[in-house]
Formats: C-alpha cells, structure tokens, sequence
C-alpha cells in the first residue's frame, strides 16, 4: 500500500575503510518522510540483527536520537552514529520550522 503522503529528505553516503581487514565498507541511506499506519510486519532479520538482539519498535525521533547517540559512542558504532546525525538534523529543522511559524 502506498502511503498518502512521501517526500524524500535526503541521503548519506558512507565510503570508509571496514573494520574487518582490507574491505571497503560502502552504505547508503536514504530518509523520506510519510504517512504511516500504526501497525507493522513481522520482522525478517538477519543472522548477526538477530544475534545482537535488534527489535523492531515505534519511537519518537528524540528518543531514537539519544538511544543512537549513546550506544553509537558507547559501541564505536559508525552506523549508530550517523543515523544519529541524521535523526539530530531532522529534529533541528523541525524545531526550526516550528519557530518560524510561532
């Protein structure tokens, strides 16, 4: 089902050298805003998701924020950390956005 509302927000590109010898680690993600129902799918996880115990949950963007932030440093976690800069960003131009229009 298509949602009523998506508008595309932006993208990051993360080229680095891998932890994990010579590789090189390669990621893009890509941020869209929409409407959403409030139910979700069963979730189909990967060996390692599962095995680091990752749970699918609903959470507001400041509460996934500090949750991204705190472990991203606590773990040396790239991936945590840049979707904390991404979610940081979005709560800024909201906060922005609201300013201007109190």
């Amino acid at each position: 089902m298509i949602p009523d509302f998506v508008a595309a927000l932006g993208e990051i590109h993360e080229l680095s050298k891998s932890s994990y010898g010579d590789e090189i680690f390669e990621q893009m993600s890509y941020y869209y805003c929409a409407d959403v129902e409030n139910n979700a799918a069963a979730q189909r996880l990967d060996a390692y998701e599962k095995e680091l115990g990752y749970e699918l949950v609903w959470a507001d963007m400041e509460s996934a924020y500090q949750v991204d932030f705190e472990l991203g440093q606590s773990h040396e976690s790239r991936f945590l950390l840049r979707e904390a800069w991404a979610l940081k960003y979005l709560l800024d131009e909201s906060h922005h956005a609201q300013n201007q229009n109190a």
